[in-house]
């Protein structure tokens, strides 16, 4: 089908209202996941970052998403990814939280822990929710849609947060991603229904 074709396709694929409020959360979480990008260097502001302490924060984001993978993989297969989803954003909330609470190395490699288990759920869970809403035959063109909201905005978001931080500091942009998390895991409770429970048989 041609490319214009598909984009009049659009208005149909947005009438699916689970996945248009995916769409709204996916945009919302993206906003939230500005703040990833500063973390690093907030952490250098507010404690002495060395080559040691550099590489136990690599490591606990690293190892976190890497373990984490599993168990999200498994969650999402038994009780499907909508949970995944709502879990990974809640966690990742918590991450900043403790990123904004944290006086030291320990306070630290903990959030950077949450944020790299909340990263694989959230990547893994995006994914996957993309596949299972509305029919097969849309799949092409929820996959372009979804990734054009999240590229988007993870090319603008960092952009307009460095320029702000030059201003306001680091800790209200970690703040105001910290509040993007919550409400994008509250549209996905409130607002998002279980693909899984729609398309299972009578």
């Amino acid at each position: 089908m041609a490319l214009r074709a598909r984009l009049r396709q659009l208005p149909e694929l947005l009438a699916d209202r689970d996945y248009a409020q995916f769409l709204v959360a996916q945009l919302v979480g993206m906003m939230g996941r500005t703040g990833l990008a500063f973390c690093i260097v907030y952490a250098g502001q507010t404690m002495r970052l060395d080559g040691h302490t550099l590489g136990l924060l690599s490591f606990a984001f690293l190892g976190a998403d890497t373990i984490a993978n599993v168990v999200w993989g498994s969650l999402g297969d038994r009780r499907g990814f909508r949970l995944v989803l709502l879990l990974a954003l809640a966690l990742w909330a918590a991450g900043y939280a403790a990123m904004l609470a944290a006086a030291g190395r320990g306070g630290f490699v903990l959030a950077f822990a949450l944020l790299g288990a909340a990263s694989s759920g959230y990547m893994l869970a995006a994914q996957t929710l993309v596949l299972e809403f509305g029919s097969s035959e849309d799949i092409p063109m929820r996959l372009g849609v979804s990734a054009t909201v999240e590229t988007s905005v993870a090319a603008i978001g960092p952009l307009i947060g460095g320029a702000l931080a030059g201003f306001t500091g680091l800790r209200p942009i970690i703040a105001f991603s910290l509040a993007a998390m919550v409400a994008a895991a509250m549209l996905v409770w409130l607002r998002v229904g279980e693909p899984r429970v729609d398309r299972a048989p009578a």
